[in-house]
């Protein structure tokens, strides 16, 4: 069992009942992707588990105290591990905010009351996000966020207005994403030629075929 697996999480299907549009549009078409409509939070990506492990087995002693943002949260399963790490606060931030509302804040209920006194919402894409306010976190972690390479100026954007100076992005995406043609190489290009953060692999997930999932650690 992972870490992931022992946390409480709220059944999709219960909330697809709910009548909510944006969610079972998405479900009924059995769709884990609806253009600005929908982008997939009701839907536990496979890399979040490993950053999940990693934020679990490895990180969890430097995020004490620190101030976090969940970028592209969806269950909130990241934020909620840091939560349990014993950092000051998180902001959970998901584009749709059926998503927040039904699956990101009764998980974090779920996962124990005293953690939702240090934990804010925020629904919006990430131009709306990085404009909100001045706030700055010291560690942002995101998963699967980088699938459509027409987001890499969004995301990258948010996590350099975002991320305090020293501080550390966390990104876990897949080698490739067949289909829509977003890709950690794609993504840490792009990084590159912005030459504003500074990019460090942390671990890697080879099956004999190729890179599958990827952590890279940005640097401000």
């Amino acid at each position: 069992m992972t870490v992931v697996d022992s946390l409480k999480i709220v059944d999709h299907l219960k909330i697809v009942g709910t009548g909510k549009m944006s969610i079972v549009q998405a479900e009924s078409g059995h769709s884990d992707l609806l253009p600005g409509v929908y982008e997939g939070g009701m839907k536990i990506w496979e890399s979040t588990f490993d950053l999940g492990e990693l934020l679990f087995r490895k990180l969890g002693e430097s995020l004490k105290g620190k101030t976090i943002l969940d970028l592209g949260c969806g269950s909130g399963i990241l934020g909620i591990i840091a939560l349990k790490q014993g950092c000051a606060s998180v902001h959970f931030q998901d584009y749709n905010r059926d998503v927040i509302v039904y699956f990101t804040i009764p998980n974090v209920q779920l996962n124990g009351d005293e953690l939702l006194p240090k934990s804010q919402f925020w629904s919006g894409d990430w131009k709306s996000y990085e404009n909100v306010d001045d706030s700055q976190f010291d560690v942002i972690i995101t998963s699967e966020t980088i699938y459509n390479p027409q987001s890499y100026q969004k995301l990258h954007d948010v996590i350099r207005k975002k991320l305090k100076p020293g501080g550390s992005a966390y990104l876990a995406g897949k080698s490739y994403y067949f289909g829509v043609g977003g890709s950690i190489k794609g993504f840490m290009d792009f990084v590159v030629r912005e030459n504003v953060l500074q990019a460090v692999s942390l671990w890697s997930n080879d099956e004999g075929k190729g890179k599958l999932n990827d952590v890279i650690c940005f640097i401000k």
